[in-house]
């Protein structure tokens, strides 16, 4: 054997051990980068099935909001058609002051539950994020996992950074 191929089964030998963490330790890159790639198929899982529930999530917060909208739209309509076609005002007005208060009632009764501000684009991500953690938790996905995944992979990564030659 020549001292060129022993020289360079050594930088071989080398490279594929390399000293991790302190200097007692002594680990194989190739297991690290095996417990990352399992890792990240897991989390590429779960982030797969969470990208599909938050927008299932995200439609279902939008029609119910459009919802809500084509109520008050229905509710002046009808208002507007029960005073100046088929009746008077003085049967509408306590009709109309009876929609109100039910309006009024079941928006702070909402606001009591959720205390978040009155704002559309609040309301909507509320909505939205209220019916992802009921899909997540019906279908079994958990979010501390995917967090934990998450850094458990960037520890890893740095261990491996850190790692010398």
């Amino acid at each position: 054997m020549k001292s060129e191929d022993i020289i360079k089964s050594v930088h071989q030998t080398m490279s594929y051990y390399r000293s991790v963490g302190n200097d007692k330790s002594l680990l194989k890159v190739s297991d690290l980068e095996r417990a990352i790639e399992h890792k990240q198929s897991e989390l590429i899982k779960l982030n797969q099935l969470k990208k599909v529930l938050d927008a299932k999530a995200d439609f279902r917060s939008r029609m119910l909001l459009s919802l809500g909208s084509t109520i008050f739209v229905g509710q002046f309509a009808f208002i507007m058609g029960g005073t100046f076609v088929f009746y008077s005002w003085d049967i509408m007005e306590p009709i109309s002051y009876i929609m109100m208060f039910t309006n009024f009632t079941v928006g702070a009764t909402f606001y009591a539950d959720f205390k978040k501000d009155m704002q559309l684009q609040t309301l909507r991500e509320l909505l939205a994020g209220r019916s992802a953690r009921k899909m997540y938790k019906r279908r079994g996905l958990d979010i501390d996992r995917v967090s934990q995944l998450e850094d458990e992979i960037k520890e890893l990564r740095q261990l491996l950074n850190k790692s010398v030659y």
